[in-house]
């Protein structure tokens, strides 16, 4: 909470809580002119929500300007999109190693100490988001106080244990389970789908949709290493057989959360949030267009041992490992804007000389 005055300085008004309302007690000796208070609370879901509220005092001033950035949120999204490839990498590949038999490179101890790190990067970002501070910010205790008590908490622990996990048990089918239900319900822990409703529902949807997205990813690096090594051809129908199921969930899943989230066709065009949705689906589409010509055409004549088509799945994997990376950074990117489902309010300010008014309408 910050009050502005019209010379810019910044003051720290009283607040205190009561239900849903913020009762704020204005600084002492307020000078003429237009003051901003500028507000900002944590939604149910774990992301800031802000305003500012203007109004003048004996007259009308330049409105003072809210210079706090939005390099927290941008670091929080960045350290998200760098949490879910390694979750990928991590659960995801140790998952596919455990229903294929194969033996990937371990890298299980540098996976979980890069996890560590990441998570500690996705936090500050947080916290400099929740408490709308800057770097500095990070000096002091509340910024810290406020996303312990965060869903965001509860997702980095759960990555920590999905990643823990491989480095604890055994490699085996009932370890990369665990692991993968842990990264899985990292997801669901947290975001704009956590609250949506009906919330058993959602967070089901979320978990499945994560998983059956790791999965797929995570098996992508193995797939890739396979084509310099072996001839046998068994690996890629193998995973056609497990990875068609995971895709039909990810499509259910997915088709799910964008009805919870969004309020109609339209918003997938007219708003930000649709606009993040609708680049992803594109990539998706490209994705699962290219892994349709893998299993349909490439395999089957890389069987009657053609060599252009061993270079031809090399180069299709190669591309569809980019193009989850940039999936999972759109996904990353839906903590910035509002769903339409928790918009659909229409707010207004008005500040003429003899009256302010602040009108919301819902339908």
């Amino acid at each position: 909470m910050r009050w502005l005055q019209p010379s810019g300085t910044v003051a720290a008004p009283e607040a205190s809580v009561n239900g849903p309302a913020i009762i704020v007690v204005p600084p002492p000796r307020l000078v003429p002119g237009t003051h901003a208070l500028v507000w900002r609370v944590v939604s149910a879901d774990g992301h800031p929500v802000g305003g500012t509220l203007l109004f003048s005092i004996g007259h009308r001033s330049q409105a003072p300007q809210d210079e706090t950035g939005s390099a927290g949120a941008i670091a929080a999204a960045a350290g998200r999109w760098m949490l879910i490839l390694l979750l990928v990498f991590g659960s995801g590949a140790n998952a596919w190693a455990a229903l294929s038999g194969r033996s990937p490179p371990d890298r299980r101890r540098a996976i979980a100490g890069a996890t560590t790190g990441c998570v500690a990067f996705m936090l500050a970002g947080q916290a400099m988001d929740l408490a709308g501070c800057g770097l500095l910010g990070l000096l002091a205790r509340h910024p810290w106080e406020l996303v312990a008590g965060s869903p965001f908490m509860w997702t980095a622990v759960l990555a920590i244990v999905a990643v823990g996990i491989p480095l604890a048990a055994p490699r085996g089918l009932a370890a990369a389970a665990a692991s993968m239900l842990a990264a899985a319900l990292s997801f669901a822990a947290s975001g704009h789908a956590a609250t949506a409703e009906p919330r058993p529902f959602v967070a089901i949807a979320v978990a499945i949709h994560a998983a059956a997205m790791l999965f797929w990813l995570g098996a992508l690096p193995d797939l890739l290493r396979s084509t310099r090594e072996i001839v046998d051809v068994s690996i890629y129908q193998r995973f056609a057989r497990v990875a068609t199921p995971a895709v039909l969930a990810l499509a259910i899943s997915g088709t799910a959360l964008a009805a919870a989230q969004l309020t109609s066709p339209h918003a997938l065009v007219d708003t930000p949030y649709g606009l993040v949705l609708s680049a992803k689906l594109v990539l998706v589409v490209l994705l699962l267009s290219l892994a349709a010509t893998n299993r349909l055409v490439l395999v089957p004549a890389m069987a009657r041992g053609s060599m252009t088509a061993r270079f031809g799945l090399r180069r299709s994997i190669c591309v569809e490992i980019v193009l989850g990376a940039a999936i999972l950074a759109l996904a990353a990117g839906f903590r910035l804007p509002l769903p339409p489902r928790a918009s659909l309010g229409v707010n207004g300010h008005f500040h003429g000389e003899h009256v302010m008014a602040d009108i919301s309408m819902f339908p």
